[in-house]
């Protein structure tokens, strides 16, 4: 029959639109790590809802990149399970899991395939800690934390050869080192492995951190995408203890056969992160062109920068300085504001504490900023200068902001114990209290190995009070460190093993003499805490300066 030429216009109307409407996924792919479930079934909530996002989503597949318990625990499996039937019900989706260092725990003496073959079990995992799987046309290469390198390269080798058009996909819980965020030097062998691999896209957690970071995708000689976590992230910020931010976000994978779509979302809400710039990986790689290569994203991007005007009011209270300012203005947001105290001596202004703070990458360009410093930092009477510098993901600095101030008269503390001579006054160990003694040179400094701890021990108690007594603490040190792993320090209680204050992240190089002041409460009546650096690069630290005074309820 010979069609109407209104039917042949109507036909050729829909093939054009059919032409002009993007081209469907070949693969959507719903990925998260680090879920830390445990006996309780409530730790699900955001499992539950990071699935119901993927199944709204159309996700084919779902990838958790280990970590998948808080510590080995069969309860905590079967919740997961129960989690994951409650949302698909009757129909399975293939899943990926990656065996990491939390599903271990409580069972470290064993042999770790059988705490692994133990976790299949319970969780009804579909794969094994090694494993190939093909999917659609693609290979996904999954890879146990504690991996030997030989079996790691061979299957590598092996989804490589059989795919040499396609990326291969690599699932695997630990980054390699200095690739995205506070990887530092780890997994050193990692990276010298897959350096080799171009066309690998490793997926990966293990490092708490927010998606809404730009430092969560990383191009070199291959690339690394990292997928958050389901718990909670915590900023490292040089100077600033440890803090616990939850997280809530979860990436979906589009796989396109010239490119891959990483979109972040947040789980609770539903919403997209920076829905008109997701994350677009090019097919096939190419070193030359990758859009997320670090330095390549530095050279194309511009420094953070304060609106002009923009000024640091300070205000006292009973325990703190407080600096308020406008949030500087950038595309991605602020990664970190640096932020400098300086004491004047003279003509000079003496660089003499440093504690980063968080940018608003993460918050409202509304919200006002604001800066902590406790009163241990300060002398009344004497002049200081605030420097604020704000930066954004590669470490691109805009203009600062100063404000120069003094503080009233503070209120009299209990000292328990002051030193202007540590080293004399004090011992220092490596490793453990009662570990191998260790001595400064001649110029005062105490070597730190590579890879160990090092431990200052007061004389006595210098803890006198009560549990919940108040505390602060404080310390002047010059450390020289080399890269590339990073140092923490913290006040620790050796039996049982309990942290006054969260983990401090401390400067790399020659940090110059600093001041660390922090305010804790003693948990038991007996605890004796000591200063502990923890494990980093090969380096070596003077003790200048130590006061721990007891503060009124």
């Amino acid at each position: 029959m010979k069609k109407h030429p209104t039917q042949i216009c109507l036909l050729i109307l829909l093939f054009s639109i059919c032409l002009s409407l993007p081209a469907a996924p070949v693969l959507r792919i719903g990925i998260f790590s680090d879920t830390h479930v445990t006996e309780d079934p409530g730790s699900c909530i955001l499992l539950e809802k990071a699935l119901t996002l993927f199944k709204n989503k159309r996700a084919e597949m779902v990838i958790n990149a280990g970590d998948i318990a808080q510590v080995y625990n069969e309860k905590a499996y079967r919740n997961y399970r129960e989690t994951v039937n409650k949302v698909y019900r009757s129909k399975k989706t293939p899943e990926i899991f990656v065996y990491a260092n939390h599903d271990r725990m409580r069972r470290n003496k064993e042999s770790v395939w059988q705490v692994f073959k133990d976790v299949k079990k319970h969780l009804e995992i579909p794969n094994d800690p090694y494993d190939e799987i093909k999917f659609k046309g693609y290979t996904f290469v999954v890879i146990p934390q504690f991996a030997d390198m030989a079996r790691y390269k061979a299957m590598l080798d092996k989804a490589v050869r059989e795919n040499p058009d396609k990326p291969v996909f690599v699932i695997d819980h630990v980054p390699p080192a200095n690739t995205v965020f506070a990887t530092g030097g780890l997994t050193k062998e990692r990276r010298e492995l897959l350096d080799n691999y171009p066309s690998v896209i490793l997926i990966c957690g293990h490092k708490h951190n927010t998606l809404e970071s730009e430092l969560a995708v990383w191009q070199g000689n291959f690339t690394v995408i990292h997928a958050g976590c389901l718990q909670v992230w915590r900023p490292y910020l040089i100077g600033t203890p440890w803090m616990s931010l939850k997280s809530t976000h979860v990436l979906f994978l589009e796989v396109y056969k010239d490119k891959l779509i990483f979109r972040r979302y947040n789980a609770v809400t539903g919403k997209e992160h920076k829905p008109d710039t997701p994350w677009i990986i090019p097919l096939p790689f190419d070193k030359k062109t990758a859009p997320y290569n670090p330095e390549r994203r530095r050279q194309a991007s511009s420094a953070p920068e304060f609106a002009p005007g923009a000024k640091i009011s300070v205000s006292h209270d009973e325990k703190y300085v407080n600096f308020t300012f406008p949030h500087a203005r950038h595309t991605n947001g602020v990664y970190r504001y640096q932020t400098e105290l300086f004491r004047h001596e003279g003509n000079k202004k003496v660089l003499f504490a440093r504690s980063d703070r968080n940018g608003n990458f993460a918050h409202s360009e509304k919200q006002q900023a604001k800066i902590q410093f406790n009163n241990g930092y300060f002398q009344a009477g004497k002049g200081y200068t605030l420097r604020i510098t704000p930066t954004n993901f590669w470490k691109k600095e805009g203009k600062a902001l100063e404000q120069t101030f003094s503080v009233p008269a503070q209120k009299n503390c209990e000292i328990c114990f002051e030193s202007n001579a540590p080293a004399a006054d004090c011992k220092v160990f490596e490793g453990t209290p009662g570990g191998k003694r260790l001595y400064p040179d001649k110029d005062g400094f105490f070597p730190i190995p590579a890879n160990q701890n090092l431990c200052l021990v007061f004389p006595g108690n210098i803890w006198k009070g009560k549990a919940w007594t108040p505390y602060r603490f404080t310390v002047e040190m010059h450390l020289k460190d080399t890269l590339p792993v990073p140092r923490f320090m913290t006040l620790r209680n050796p039996d049982p093993i309990d942290s006054a204050t969260g983990r401090v992240l401390l400067p790399q190089g020659d940090s110059g003499n600093l001041r660390y002041v922090f305010y804790h409460s003693k948990r038991e009546d007996d605890y004796n805490y000591y200063l502990l650096l923890l494990p980093g690069s090969k380096g070596k630290v003077r003790f200048n300066y130590i006061k721990s005074e007891k503060l009124s309820h």
